[in-house]
């Protein structure tokens, strides 16, 4: 009978990391850098309840410092094997890659210590999450743009998210039928999932430095010629999404002029909003590059007890990311107005194109120091710890069944003592005690 491991993987985890902290200085800087980040994290969830001002602000570099600080904390500890969490394990920690040596290497240290080497790979995505954040601005940029479809008819800018779907509808089936099978034919094997987020994190920068042209060129449009050249002041627009009549009848007397998914008041540019599915799209498809793959990674390169673990700290470093564009748009919040005729929103993509390319050479290093290891191992690490949960579940059942032999074997003992003594009394009522021979029963 097998079942899954018992008890917590994260407990488990964190108690074995802190018994290496002990001796093991990498030990207490990965424990540092989780403490670090998480504060950071726990910082900037403050903060956006703050009303703007000096403490929001600064609370915000607080929160971006603990991220940097503490990835690099986590980093460091984590990149490769770390053979310091398992003390029977080789100076490399790869070359424990023959199936009868991993079953005899086969301890808790060992499991946690295959699923911490994940943990590297998993922070390294920060790079895409922050391309992946920075999209939500898209839609300012798209707002600005001609929304019009005619007859007073607006879109509202955030439905280009579709495209995002869509690129993931339509290339997710090309590249798991076409793409990936042609790349393994010309390589000799099977591209590897951090092979696969490098070509993402490719993609995605392309994406974003499509963004900030298509912004540049937005704001070097004119309005729409409907707008009227008096320019009418701003506050005397209403909200946008109109509520009563009022409303209704400014926006019916500058139809085709003032766009209500943005700010208000803010002038349509006479620049198709279409354009901005463009960066939606590259997004789309850099994410089948870059969340899919480490998806995958998270179930196919940790061990079983563990997989959840990974793909929640996968998920924790989306809110990470959030983090760090906070801080970006913090620091340039001179250059992000409502209007952004009156900014600089490409500054912002700015920004994050050199964040990413600057995290690309920690990439490199930390995904050549990572190796995917075979289904094989995986696979008999996976009977091992369903084993592990099973143990003792079956060791009531060999209880059991070496009670239930041992009942038989008594019963059997028992109705042949039976049969002896009922054949000893016939003998002894046959014959007189002094004839009666001596029988010795065993």
């Amino acid at each position: 009978i097998y079942k899954p491991p018992s008890g917590s993987a994260t407990a488990k985890i964190f108690s074995v990391i802190y018994d290496a902290s002990k001796s093991s200085g990498m030990g207490q800087l990965l424990l540092t850098g989780t403490v670090v980040v998480f504060f950071g994290v726990i910082v900037g969830c403050v903060q956006a309840f703050l009303d703007p001002g000096t403490a929001q602000d600064a609370m915000t570099y607080v929160a971006f410092s603990c991220a940097v600080i503490g990835m690099v904390c986590v980093l460091i500890p984590t990149t490769g094997m770390p053979t310091w969490l398992d003390p029977h394990a080789s100076a490399d920690g790869y070359a424990l890659i023959n199936a009868d040596q991993m079953k005899q290497a086969d301890t808790t240290e060992h499991r946690v210590m295959m699923a911490t080497r994940v943990i590297s790979v998993l922070f390294n995505t920060i790079s895409f999450q922050v391309v992946y954040a920075a999209m939500s601005f898209f839609a300012l940029s798209a707002c600005q743009m001609n929304v019009d479809i005619g007859e007073g008819v607006q879109i509202n800018a955030t439905m280009l998210n579709a495209a995002d779907c869509i690129a993931i509808i339509i290339v997710v089936p090309l590249l798991d039928s076409y793409i990936y099978p042609w790349v393994a034919v010309r390589l000799g094997r099977k591209p590897k999932a951090t092979e696969k987020y490098m070509c993402g994190i490719v993609l995605s920068v392309a994406a974003i430095i499509v963004a900030a042209q298509l912004e540049v060129m937005r704001r070097k449009s004119p309005f729409l010629s409907a707008c009227p050249d008096d320019d009418e002041p701003a506050f005397m627009a209403p909200t946008p999404s109109p509520t009563d009549v009022q409303d209704d009848k400014f926006y019916a007397k500058n139809e085709g002029c003032y766009s209500q998914c943005a700010a208000t008041g803010v002038k349509m540019s006479d620049f198709s909003v279409w354009w901005m599915a463009i960066p939606f799209f590259l997004v789309g498809t850099a994410e089948c590059l870059c969340n899919i793959p480490i998806y995958d990674l998270c179930y196919t390169q940790t061990p079983p007890a563990y997989r959840s673990l990974a793909q929640a700290v996968f998920l924790f470093m989306t809110a990470v990311g959030n983090m760090l564009t906070g801080a970006f748009i913090t620091a340039l919040s001179t250059y992000i107005t409502d209007d952004l005729n009156d900014g600089h929103l490409e500054y912002f993509y700015y920004l994050c194109i050199v964040f990413v390319c600057m995290f690309i050479p920690i990439n490199l290093y930390c995904f050549s120091h990572f190796t995917e290891l075979d289904d094989k191992i995986i696979e008999d690490m996976q009977d091992r710890d369903v084993d592990e949960g099973s143990l003792l579940e079956n060791e009531i059942e060999s209880a059991a069944g070496l009670h239930s032999q041992m009942s038989g074997a008594s019963m059997v003992s028992r109705e042949s003592r039976s049969r002896t003594s009922s054949g000893h009394n016939r003998l002894s009522t046959g014959r007189k005690s002094a004839d009666m021979p001596r029988y010795s029963f065993h």
